[in-house]
């Protein structure tokens, strides 16, 4: 809630009494409080987010320093100033609380000080650098399209706060290239500015409080937890210098997502809170912000900054929660809660009920006491009074602690009218504090919205600019959260710049301005909330009902396609299955556990996995990023990460390895500092104690003159009260005669004015002319009156209704003398009153004006409507339910505590062939008493928790030697919140079983079948060797490769066919041969898929069996060598393996390569995997190479 605008008194929602405290207010009779609004709610209106870069719309050509003193400030300017370089480059603009009669000598005496140019500022200025601004006095200053522009106050003195003002508009123009510093001073002033330049991502100074000469300013502005540096004002122009000297653009994050998931990473181990879910682009300024601050000027530096066990994590942690609230914040809406919400919440509850209300992320507190005081304003006027329970609840626990002592500074609490803090609040010197019973309606914890069960059967949620923060994904995630938690009919108050537009399923809008919704339908939505993940899981903790159909469906597709490790996600990126060999990729951070693949995933692949999931979710379509670069347990490697969407709406993540080096981020802090030497400092010092003798000696001379002066004046008083006196003495008697009328006067016209100030109808007195004599303050709701506007005509003054229907009936009753009355709509109908007019009447009973008095009936109207709407409603919801009943195509019913049947369908009667009329009014026992047997204690559990027993298998005898398989579900039937009965839903799935049965009969006997066809190639080789048909060389052969397939095969099935290892296959190729001594073998592992095992297996086969009979293996000087290596090439990754065979005499060589085993090589890599093979003749030997597409 950073930022907020003052708006002019007649724009204020509601008057209270005036407090009499302001000497300009005393004469009046009631004053408008002003209202502020918001930051970040103003931002929104204008489509303008405190995290997108239009906040800073006009920008000025450098960076502009806001500085805010009171009393003690001229002292602090002249030492900051002191302190800055002549050529800063930026624009200093001082604030300060000056007297509005006196002409400033602030610019002369500053002047002195700094060799900038110091000016005071007209309107219109613009901003440059090396420049330093003053405000004028009896002026509210402001920044505009870089310019600075000046206006009369609008706040009576005493209610004035330019700082704030100032801040408040340099944040909205200025946004992140704006710095403000809060120098001495009593009061608050410059506190909720600073909050609106914190929020804009500007930088915030305050003065260290012991430092100050005033230290009120500087002690509120630290209590707002917003400042980013406490400093001496002598230490300030450097600490700025070097913030925007390391400005947003400068900071080096090659990677922006990846960055920002190790910085959340980072935050949730060491504070156990996750900000993955935050919005991004929010994420990224406020990190870079603190980058700033701290001095990083790249992502490897604020990483181990984050790491280094500093205080750090804590100060983002504070940053990105943006603590920013008030006291009824956006008094629109809160008075529509007040009329509206809250007396519907309390109608008809007694002192034995209960009012539940939640209201997270609740900050320090003040968005729940001000829910409580407008409750307990509603129930000062009734007799009995419920218990109200609010509970405001955040993760933020120093924030927490300020909300638990309900003690707040006096900046906090200046929008809360006057009556309500006299009745609500005590006050002590520093601070306000909460009345004990408003105190006892609101609990205060620690809660974290997103993972923590919601708090349930709440009346009221406030959860007011707190999604604007989360992405889109958690926000939707977070709506039927809301609903869940809400009573039927209850209530959902949001921030002005939020909606729940895509969930109008669950709530209706009740007041689209106020942002205030109400819970549709009577059954809670189902939520899940975050699993607790633990180590070594591989499985879900509870598998969902359709995980037969999906643990096939993902090994169908991981057969066909992937092979590697792979997981399943939900639509919230929650793992729902894991495979084996995943702990490479995966692995469980400290703190909390977290079942979010994004939270699993190792540093470096989370940004990879969180884009290839969005993609692959957005589109549809199958995703893969390649080459994403992994922290591994002793080197970064590569790896390739693919995405696929399920039938049933998750999503298939697949990882797999690639080769690749790690990358180093090298960044060095480069540090300066600059100071003055002890002498110069000494010089100074002296300096400035000469310049205040000669200051003390002048002030001292001239209170010396006025001493005289007045003991001067004090002689001429004296005589001329001698003079005076007499005739006071004339006049006592004649005062003492006109004080008793007067004092008789004055009883008559307070109690007069009194009924006029206390009653809540509108009321108008008019003269014969129609002009205003006078009026009730209930009035200004339908006219702008002013006090001065007594004497004027009535037509003149600006009206919400109708002035023709009011002078026509003012008419008639002049002319008749008889009361009139007549409806009367306001703002096309939104407002209804019931007019009556009556004639006034003089002491002497003649007619002399016209009394109008407006009894608002809107009220009343509008109950009238919601009775027949509510009527029309259950009407219909009572023929849905008859229609659902009779259409369904599962059986249905609902039966009481004891059993017995309350309403069934034909389908659920069918289930013992009797009609539905035999069922009503009988027990479930005696009509289907198998089922009653495995229904009895589900019914009992749901009467007792409330919740719903999904997924009962129950096989049921339908006919004399049949049975059938049955789903049943056991819901509860609420009624004001208690289980008042049971509804069973009955689903046949007979079917269903027999093909889950059927399926994996089918499954078993393909794979025996595949078994068999390789017996049986087998067998009719050995047949055709046996017959001598063909050539036995030729036979022995194909029984060679027949049985080199095999084994392969045998090595894909143990493997799932999903991948083999390339070293197994050359293993199994040479295991046959003497001489192992003689062969070597090196490489990286590598996992081929069938394809690719089929193929080489045949290629090393024929390679193996030349090698034997004429190469490296035949002869004893033979030596074999066997490397591969996956190469990155222009056409994508590349396996290549090289066969060296040394010692071999060349001519045999040459005289032998060349057979039919050679072209089968060379045939089966190029056709069957698109690569090449590559006979080179060498001194002593050959080598083959194999360049394959991997």
């Amino acid at each position: 809630m950073g930022r907020r605008h003052c708006l002019e008194p007649s724009q204020a929602v509601q008057s209270y009494p005036c407090c009499g405290k302001i000497p300009q207010c005393r004469s009046v009779k009631t004053c408008s409080k002003a209202r502020w609004i918001d930051l970040s709610e103003e931002l929104h209106d204008r489509n303008i987010s405190p995290d997108k870069p239009g906040i800073g719309a006009h920008p000025a050509p450098c960076p502009v320093v806001g500085v805010g003193a009171s009393a003690g400030g001229l002292e602090a300017f002249q030492n900051l100033l002191a302190a800055v370089p002549a050529d800063s480059g930026y624009a200093y603009v001082l604030v300060q609380h000056l007297d509005p009669n006196h002409e400033s000598m602030l610019a002369e005496l500053l002047s002195r000080r700094t060799e900038m140019q110091v000016r005071q500022v007209s309107d219109g200025m613009p901003i440059e650098p090396n420049n330093v601004y003053l405000i004028p006095p009896n002026a509210s200053l402001i920044v505009e399209k870089a310019e600075l522009r000046l206006s009369d106050f609008s706040e009576p003195r005493g209610f004035r706060r330019p700082i704030d003002v100032f801040f408040r508009s340099l944040a909205i123009d200025q946004g992140p290239n704006a710095a403000c510093v809060v120098l001495s001073g009593t009061g608050g002033d410059g506190s909720e500015g600073l909050r609106a330049v914190k929020e804009a991502g500007g930088l915030t100074i305050v003065q260290e409080p012991e430092t100050a000469k005033y230290d009120g300013m500087p002690k509120n502005a630290v209590a707002t937890g917003l400042v980013d540096k406490v400093l001496r004002v002598d230490e300030m122009p450097a600490a700025i210098r070097d913030y925007f000297d390391r400005g947003q653009e400068s900071l080096k994050l090659p990677d922006i997502d990846d960055f920002l998931s190790q910085v959340c990473e980072e935050v949730r181990s060491r504070l156990g809170h996750d900000f993955s879910q935050y919005k991004s682009s929010t994420m990224l300024r406020r990190v870079q912000r603190r980058m700033q601050v701290v001095g990083a000027s790249n992502g490897a530096d604020y990483i181990a900054l984050l790491k280094e066990g500093s205080e750090e994590p804590e100060l983002l942690f504070r940053d990105l929660l943006i603590n920013v609230t008030c006291f009824f914040r956006d008094a629109e809406a809160f008075d529509f809660l007040r009329r509206e919400v809250i007396p519907g919440i309390l109608k008809g509850k007694g002192a034995s009920d209960t009012v539940r209300i939640w209201t997270p992320g609740c900050s320090s507190g003040e968005e729940a006491y001000s829910l409580a005081i407008l409750i307990a304003e509603v129930l000062s006027r009734e007799k009995e009074h419920p218990h109200v329970q609010i509970f405001a609840t955040d993760i933020d626990e120093p924030m927490l602690q300020k909300a638990r002592a309900a003690r707040y500074p006096h900046s906090a609490v200046r929008e809360v009218p006057i009556e309500l803090l006299d009745r609500y609040f005590y006050s002590n010197e520093d601070d306000y504090v909460l009345s004990q019973p408003i105190r006892d309606m609101v609990r205060v914890s620690n809660h974290n919205l997103i993972k923590d069960p919601p708090f349930s059967r709440c009346d009221l949620i406030v959860c007011r600019n707190l999604l604007i923060y989360l992405n889109s994904n958690l926000q939707q995630r977070l709506i039927p959260v809301f609903h869940y938690a809400l009573k039927k009919d209850g209530w959902l108050f949001l921030g002005s710049a939020e909606n729940i537009a895509t969930r109008n399923d669950l709530f209706e809008t009740v007041e689209l301005s106020a942002k205030i919704y109400r819970r549709r339908g009577s059954s809670r939505q189902s939520v899940t909330m975050p699993l607790q993940v633990h180590p070594h899981t591989t499985r879900p903790v509870r598998p969902e009902l359709n995980q037969v159909e999906q643990s096939e469906e993902i090994a169908r597709r991981v057969l066909e396609r992937y092979a590697p490790a792979h997981v399943v996600v939900d639509s919230g990126n929650s793992v729902t299955y894991v495979s084996s060999r995943t702990g490479k990729y995966l692995e469980f951070a400290p703190g909390a556990p977290s079942n979010r693949i994004v939270d699993l995933t190792r540093r470096g692949l989370r940004s990879a996995v969180r884009s290839v999931l969005d993609t692959a979710r957005r589109t549809g379509q199958r995703t893969v990023k390649h080459d994403v670069r992994m922290d591994g347990d002793e080197e970064a490697v590569l790896v390739d990460v693919c995405a696929e969407r399920l039938s049933n709406g998750h999503l298939l993540l697949v990882f797999r390895d690639a080769p690749g080096g790690a990358r180093e981020l090298d960044g060095d802090l480069e540090a300066n500092a600059d100071g003055y030497s002890d002498d110069q400092r000494i010089k100074e010092l002296e300096d400035e104690l000469g310049e205040t003798k000669t200051k003390l000696r002048t002030t001292v001379e001239e209170l010396e003159t006025s001493n005289e002066e007045l003991k001067s004046s004090n002689e001429e008083m004296m005589s001329m009260n001698e003079e005076l006196q007499s005739t006071n003495e004339e006049l006592a008697t004649v005062n003492e005669e006109l004080k008793n009328k007067v004092d008789q006067l004055g009883n008559a016209n307070s109690d007069l004015q009194n009924f006029i100030e206390s009653t809540q109808i509108p009321t108008i007195f008019l003269d014969k002319k129609l002009r205003i004599r006078s009026f009730t303050p209930a009035v200004r709701r339908l006219f702008r009156f002013q006090e001065q506007d007594k004497g004027r005509l009535f037509s003149d003054v600006v009206s919400r209704a109708d002035l023709k229907q009011l002078e026509s009936l003012t008419r008639r009753v002049l002319d008749s003398g008889q009361v009139v009355e007549e409806e009367l709509a306001v703002d096309e109908g939104t407002e209804q009153f019931v007019l009556r007019a009556l004639p006034y009447r003089n002491v002497s009973q003649t007619i002399d004006g016209v009394i109008l008095v407006f009894n608002d009936v809107t009220k009343i109207r509008q109950a009238q409507f919601e009775l027949a709407k509510n009527i029309e409603i259950a009407r219909r919801s009572s023929h849905e339910i008859e229609t659902l009943y009779q259409t369904a195509t599962v059986g249905m019913a609902l039966v009481d505590r004891n059993r017995r049947f309350l309403k069934i369908n034909q389908l659920f009667a069918d289930l013992n062939g009797a009609t539905i009329e035999d069922h009503l009014g009988r027990s479930l026992d005696v009509m289907t008493p198998r089922l009653a047997e495995r229904l009895s204690r589900p019914i009992e559990e749901v009467f007792e928790t409330g919740k719903s027993v999904p997924d009962l298998d129950v096989s049921l005898r339908v006919e004399e030697d049949e049975y059938r398989d049955f789903l049943v579900d056991s819901y509860p039937y609420l009624e004001d919140d208690r289980v008042t009965a049971v509804g069973i839903i009955v689903k046949d799935v007979t079917e269903v079983r027999v093909l889950e049965r059927e399926l994996r009969r089918l499954m078993d006997e393909l794979q025996h079948r595949v078994k068999n066809t390789l017996a049986t190639v087998s067998s009719v080789i050995n047949q055709t060797a046996s017959s001598g048909k063909v050539v036995p060389d030729i036979i022995d052969t194909l029984r060679r490769r027949v049985g080199a397939l095999a084994a392969t095969h045998h090595l894909l099935t143990s493997k799932d066919w999903r991948e083999v290892s390339l070293m197994d296959i050359l293993n199994t190729e040479l295991r046959p041969f003497d001489h192992r001594d003689r062969i070597e073998m090196s490489g990286p592992p590598v996992a081929l898929p069938p394809k690719h095992a089929l193929t080489l297996t045949m290629t090393f086969h024929e390679l193996a069996t030349n090698a034997a009979k004429y190469g490296a293996i035949a002869h004893e000087s033979g030596r074999l060598r066997v490397e591969w290596a996956i190469m990155l090439t222009a056409s994508g990754r590349q396996l290549t393996i090289s066969w060296w065979e040394t010692g071999v005499p060349i001519e045999k060589t040459e005289n032998t390569r060349q057979s039919f085993g050679t072209r089968l090589i060379k045939n089966a890599v190029a056709h069957d995997l698109g690569g090449k093979c590559t006979y080179t003749l060498e001194q002593d030997g050959v080598k083959c190479t194999l360049e394959v597409p991997f």
